[in-house]
């Protein structure tokens, strides 16, 4: 399950579980207006329900047969990949700060300790980082801090330039139906309130840049492409986790998300391309920036 349908099936079971046994439940536009997703996800979540017996269709609407048990409700996060997401972190702010430079060795044993957590987290959060060149493995089969290299800056963009595109060729392809406009404008209100915030946390331009690239590549309908792009967040989280660019960089990025969606909403697909690709030109020498003021 995806983190769009997680979050939509929490939405959804909290809005059921206000119901009582028998009664009609709210139309599928309202309750995908309350999630914050489409009518298509909330249609297949209600069917899966309906296949165990939980609602079931009549007419036009649906009906509540059973209470929903809160097994059904996948867990949030178990412990490894909380413990994981620690590590990750620490190495990203690390990395960010300066504490971690180039040809500098990583002790997985060192961080296990600092961090009160088992070595499988700190080697499992190392090789979710891999992908983006930050770190491998010397000839000593030790972790060390990677140089950051123009070509493979380059590469990382080129790469998401080539998956973003696609999904926003996929996203555009039919058309906007209402409900997938309606997810769209949620996006950019957020994106706005944050982008027009005079200090906003670290947190909450994170939340909101990863949200509208998880959108992206949730758009394409394709789980192959959504299950092997999730580094692309990495690369964000990495930018932002550097303290000197994050506001500026950050809010500058937010309001080139504006623009993208502006023109998403306006089905102007050569318009969406041409900010999309100066978004990520801009990415990219976000990181070219870094890696100058770090290496």
């Amino acid at each position: 399950m995806s983190p769009l349908q997680e979050k939509a099936l929490r939405s959804l079971v909290a809005r059921l579980n206000k119901a009582r046994v028998g009664d009609p439940l709210p139309p599928e536009r309202e309750l995908s207006e309350s999630a914050e997703v489409t009518r298509t996800v909330i249609r297949g979540l209600l069917s899966t329900l309906e296949a165990q017996g939980l609602v079931r269709r009549d007419d036009r609407q649906w009906v509540l047969l059973k209470r929903i048990p809160p097994s059904l409700l996948p867990r949030s996060e178990n412990a490894s990949v909380s413990k994981r997401q620690k590590v990750k972190e620490c190495l990203l702010i690390r990395l960010g700060s300066g504490d971690l430079r180039p040809g500098q060795q990583i002790s997985e044993l060192a961080i296990s300790k600092q961090l009160g957590v088992a070595n499988i987290s700190v080697r499992e959060a190392l090789l979710e980082l891999a992908p983006l060149g930050i770190f491998s493995k010397n000839k000593s089969r030790q972790w060390e801090v990677t140089a950051f290299e123009e070509d493979k800056i380059r590469e990382l963009r080129e790469f998401r330039e080539i998956i973003e595109m696609f999904c926003l060729r996929k996203l555009l392809a039919d058309g906007m139906p209402r409900d997938r406009r309606l997810e769209i404008r949620a996006i950019r209100a957020k994106t706005q309130r944050v982008a027009a915030s005079r200090r906003p946390s670290a947190r909450e331009i994170l939340a909101v840049d990863l949200g509208f690239h998880r959108f992206l590549l949730e758009a394409s309908g394709n789980r192959l492409l959504v299950e092997r792009s999730a580094f692309i967040y990495l690369i964000i989280e990495f930018q932002l986790a550097v303290p000197f660019f994050l506001h500026k960089r950050g809010l500058f990025g937010l309001k080139q998300h504006l623009t993208i969606l502006d023109a998403i909403l306006a089905e102007d697909l050569p318009l969406a391309e041409k900010n999309l690709l100066i978004h990520l030109q801009a990415a990219e020498e976000t990181f070219s920036s870094i890696a100058q003021r770090l290496g």
